[in-house]
């Protein structure tokens, strides 16, 4: 017989079903978001507890209305990571998100000239090694910590302006900036 399953009563009862729903929350938590959305399926009393996940890891290739909808599922989310995820989109929103890790992300525009990112609770953001269409942060206001680092091509130059103008509350800011190519037709501004 199974550690995790024990006889009572002629019964068996398994000691998961018996941990408080805080506890599962935290342990799902823990999960890849597919594993976290799997769950549902293992009984009634797991089919919504999922949507409860304060944090959330993603990792796959996102059309917006898709990763709106499934975004949106996690009201209780507050802390997302994603890395190697493929957004071809023109914009992405996390309305709830207090802390965003992106990290080996790419962004491909659909048909504007700017990809942006919107985020009106985050606090804390970490932005690397992502790439693709310029990018844009907006109603970051209340961001008070803020890590970025990428590389850039000649083509999608960087202005380092345009970036963070969205996040004028800043009080911590890491930006490291790696130009990949010294051929470059647009003139890259930085401020002074």
């Amino acid at each position: 017989m199974n550690n995790s399953h024990k006889r009572i009563g002629g019964e068996i009862s398994d000691r998961l079903s018996n941990l408080p729903d805080a506890l599962l929350i935290d342990i799902l938590s823990l999960l890849d978001a597919k594993e976290v959305v799997q769950t549902c399926l293992l009984s009634k009393r797991w089919h919504n507890l999922w949507t409860s996940v304060p944090s959330l890891h993603l990792s796959s290739k996102w059309e917006r209305e898709r990763f709106d909808n499934f975004v949106t599922s996690f009201i209780h989310l507050q802390t997302l990571s994603i890395r190697f995820a493929t957004f071809q989109t023109n914009s992405i929103s996390f309305q709830t998100v207090k802390s965003l890790k992106m990290k080996s992300c790419f962004f491909y525009c659909l048909s504007e000239p700017t990809f942006s990112i919107c985020a009106p609770r985050l606090k804390d953001l970490k932005f690397t090694q992502c790439t693709g269409s310029k990018i844009t942060f907006k109603d970051m206001s209340r961001v008070t910590n803020a890590i970025i680092s990428n590389s850039y091509n000649g083509r999608n130059y960087y202005n380092s302006h345009d970036l963070l103008k969205g996040i004028s509350g800043v009080e911590y800011l890491k930006l490291t900036v790696h130009y990949l190519k010294a051929e470059c037709d647009t003139p890259i501004n930085q401020p002074n």
